[in-house]
């Protein structure tokens, strides 16, 4: 719960410093030059928080996925604190079978690829 309410305090704290600065804040971007898998994310989310579902998916369809994942754990953790279970834990320390997997790997990879192509 703790990396989640960090993650979003670093998307408030980049969504000030975008008012202030056109400076990206991905390492990769600024080593490379290109944009990661996950560029865009931020903003996707920043958008998503103002409403703009439809612009956050097309600047990158990560962002409501991760979002999503992170409403979901926060409400699945509050409930396994309240009801004293595990399920959360028993969730996530499932393993993943390969096939879900390598589905995963092509999803990063077209976004990859998408977010080159738009040239974020």
């Amino acid at each position: 719960m703790l990396a989640i309410v960090g993650g979003y305090f670093f998307v408030g704290v980049s969504a000030y410093m975008q008012t202030k600065s056109s400076a990206s804040v991905c390492l990769f971007k600024n080593l490379t030059g290109y944009p990661c898998p996950g560029c865009g994310t931020t903003r996707g989310t920043i958008l998503l928080f103002k409403g703009h579902f439809l612009e956050s998916i097309l600047l990158n369809p990560v962002a409501l996925i991760i979002n999503l994942m992170a409403i979901t754990a926060i409400v699945m953790i509050s409930r396994d604190l309240w009801l004293n279970k595990s399920d959360f834990n028993n969730l996530i320390t499932r393993k993943i079978h390969p096939i879900l997997l390598a589905i995963l790997v092509v999803l990063v990879l077209l976004n990859w690829a998408w977010n080159i192509s738009k040239g974020l």
